[in-house]
């Protein structure tokens, strides 16, 4: 098991959300409740690669089924998801053993499901190890992918009230196998080796039988004689399971035994040897025996069913009913100036509690200016600074639900105990401005994520309330505000600022920018808290680094410019013209530029400007104009008139040019600091300007 998988597990097993008392009272999930089920059939989860009896390839649409209690009013319910037996050969969904599990489990309260997978028929006349370990990763990918789409469909439509934090899978005999196997078996280095150019060339262990980008993590099985390919694969944490087995399986080994699959022989581990493993790791786990029992004894008998049943709903209520005060989240911070928020109910909000390691005195809250703050208020957003990157661990109990009072203009705001999508927010009065969710990473990122645990602004076109809710459906469309391919753009520390667009009235507060963050930060706008401007205006930059890097996508034909302020507010004289597309090094010593559109795109006269930044360090722009297409170079000389590079020798067209020196010489090597010459030669026109490199 993964790091990864095993934090994921803590968070969300061993430190599970806070159910409401009601829903765990009374008989609920331990009885029989409810008499009559819904039961939706053959719904589409995915498809696949897979093979008939003969080999031949084709693709296999996967299908399953959902069962849920009728008249039921909790929204939130767990899931189970069930796979049927049959040697990996044969069967279905709509074997007799999946469909008594899955109704006689809707009826306790759980959403159930039984789900079709991939079979491998060839293993009955190519019964090899390799191709039996294939048959049980397919059956994997299959189940992941199920487990994806509810999560899918959870995030999107909300069709069958699941709680995506207690799904849970089990399975009979082979669905059993498939069930654990997909529990334990996880990292890339217990893969067997003769499988893994397979696994490789499907999808990794994740496959691609449909739903991508969505969790497959389950948290508990129902193994129902099935077995494990090596115990060595279960670890500290690793999650719940229950087992029912016979002790005398003929079949699938109740301890550590070989299995014979149509000729072959394949070292398993039974469900017996998966228990002791367990309860040696401190993990947990219960084990049934049915005593002097063969396979899947419940198959065949409604009073080793009824057994099986009892046996598993007590394990399986005390994993969905786990009350917990105390859940754990991780936010991760940059170093500098963050955005933080309260993502839990915690005893002491103080933010030298929650962030230990934050400098002192740097807290600070937003109500027309930052004010400082000592104490962290759910659904809030502040500022708070680090010295170096890292993380805090925050305990306290789940908040799932929270409204926020907004004022006109840009709130600092934060979110719930889980992500929560800008589009599922319950905004009745529609006061909160499209496009205008902001996060903060090196500078200010666009999003429609509300991640919990961190701050973010957003814009209010009135006073008003939001509510956030867990779980809940998205209310609005997704919108798309980018305008890179429609319109001029810089990208400058990977913000998007446009340019030579019009903007409508309804739209245009969509392109407003949130209040500066504090000193120290980067930050890069039009003045004006814009990220637009029409035909001019003049672009704001706070950079504490000593280098700004811009990239430029221009439209065809149009030719814009770059001027420099400096400090009285005046014009420099050296103008940076942007055409098409490129990229500028630029010193940190200018804090506002004028962006303006150029009243020509050819040169009258043939021209070579001062460099700019110059002085330079480490790199500076060379500017020169051609009235006509001509054979140009331009090389740098020292003082003594030695060739040190030439950065230019081509035929150009006509317009404005320009290049870069990064203080190289022509192999490549940097130059010492001092004076240099740069010259530019085109038919009869020759012309030297000097330019001081500084170290």
């Amino acid at each position: 098991m993964t790091t990864m998988n095993k934090y994921i597990l803590l968070l969300i097993v061993l430190t599970a959300t806070v159910f409401s008392q009601s829903e765990c009272d009374g008989e609920r999930y331990m009885s029989d409740l409810f008499p009559d089920i819904q039961i939706t059939s053959n719904i589409e989860y995915g498809e696949n690669i897979t093979e008939d009896i003969l080999g031949f390839e084709y693709t296999q649409t996967l299908y399953l089924d959902v069962y849920e209690p009728e008249g039921d009013n909790v929204n939130e319910r767990p899931l189970i998801i069930f796979m049927f037996g049959g040697a990996f050969v044969s069967g279905s969904k709509n074997s007799p053993v999946m469909q008594e599990l899955c109704t006689r489990y809707a009826k306790m309260g759980y959403v159930a499901s039984a789900i079709d997978y991939r079979l491998t028929p060839t293993l009955i006349w190519n019964g090899s190890a390799e191709n039996a370990y294939k048959a049980v990763l397919k059956a994997i990918h299959d189940l992941k992918a199920a487990i994806r789409y509810f999560r899918m469909n959870d995030s999107l439509y909300d069709d069958f009230g699941v709680d995506t934090s207690r799904i849970y899978t089990g399975g009979s005999s082979a669905g059993a196998i498939a069930s654990v196997n997909t529990a334990y078996l996880n990292e890339e280095s217990e893969i067997p080796e003769l499988v893994i150019d397979f696994v490789n060339e499907s999808g990794g262990l994740e496959g691609l039988s449909g739903n991508p980008g969505f969790d497959s993590h389950f948290y508990g099985i129902v193994n129902l004689c099935g077995a494990i390919g090596d115990t060595n694969w279960i670890e500290i944490n690793d999650i719940p399971i229950v087992s029912v087995h016979g002790d005398e399986d003929t079949v699938v080994p109740y301890a550590d035994d070989l299995v014979t699959l149509f000729g072959i022989n394949l070292q398993v581990y039974g469900s017996y040897s998966i228990h002791q493993t367990m309860i040696d790791l401190g993990n947990q786990s219960a084990l049934y025996t049915f005593e002097g029992e063969d396979h899947t004894p419940y198959a065949y008998s409604d009073a080793y069913m009824d057994v099986t049943i009892d046996f598993t709903k007590e394990y399986m209520y005390d994993l969905v009913c786990a009350e917990s005060q105390s859940e754990e989240i991780s936010i991760y911070y940059e170093a500098n100036w963050n955005l933080v928020g309260l993502p839990l109910d915690v005893e002491n909000a103080s933010y030298t509690t929650l962030f230990p390691e934050s400098i002192e005195g740097t807290l600070y809250s937003f109500s027309g200016g930052y004010n400082p703050e000592t104490i962290l208020i759910h659904g809030e957003g502040y500022w708070l600074r680090f010295n170096e990157a890292g993380s805090t661990t925050i305990t306290g109990t789940t908040i799932n639900e929270l409204t926020i009072s907004l004022n006109e203009g840009w709130n600092l705001v934060s979110g719930l105990s889980e992500d929560v999508s800008i589009y599922s927010v319950s905004d009745p009065d529609s006061i909160i401005v499209p496009g205008t969710l902001y996060g903060f990473n090196e500078g200010y990122v666009g999003t429609d994520i509300l991640v919990s645990g961190n701050g973010y602004w957003v814009r209010a076109f009135e006073e008003g309330e939001i509510t956030l809710t867990s779980g809940a459906l998205a209310k609005t469309s997704p919108r798309e505000f980018s305008l890179k391919g429609k319109a001029n753009n810089l990208t400058v520390n990977n913000t998007d600022l446009y340019f030579g667009v019009e903007m409508s009235a309804e739209d245009r507060l969509s392109y407003s920018l949130p209040p500066k963050p504090p000193a120290g930060a980067f930050d890069v706008r039009f003045s004006g808290n814009w990220k637009y401007c029409e035909d001019s205006g003049v672009i704001e930059v706070m950079n504490p680094g000593e280098t700004l890097v811009i990239e430029y996508n221009v439209k065809e034909g149009e030719l814009w410019e770059l001027v420099p302020v400096i400090a009285n507010g005046t014009e420099w004289s050296a103008a940076i013209p942007l055409s098409d597309q490129g990229q500028l090094t630029l010193g940190s010593g200018v804090e506002q530029w004028i962006l303006r559109k150029s009243v020509s795109t050819v040169s009258t006269t043939f021209a070579l400007h001062p460099a700019y930044p110059n002085p330079f360090n480490p790199i500076t722009i060379l500017r020169y104009d051609l009235p006509e297409q001509a054979q140009v170079t331009l090389t740098v000389y020292d003082l003594m008139g030695r060739e040190v590079t030439q950065l230019v020798n081509t035929t150009q067209e006509a317009g404005y040019r320009s290049v870069q020196w990064d203080t190289t010489d022509s192999f490549g090597k940097p130059v010492s600091a001092g004076v240099y010459l740069y010259q530019i030669r085109s038919g009869e026109f020759v012309q030297t300007r000097k330019m001081v490199l500084l170290k």
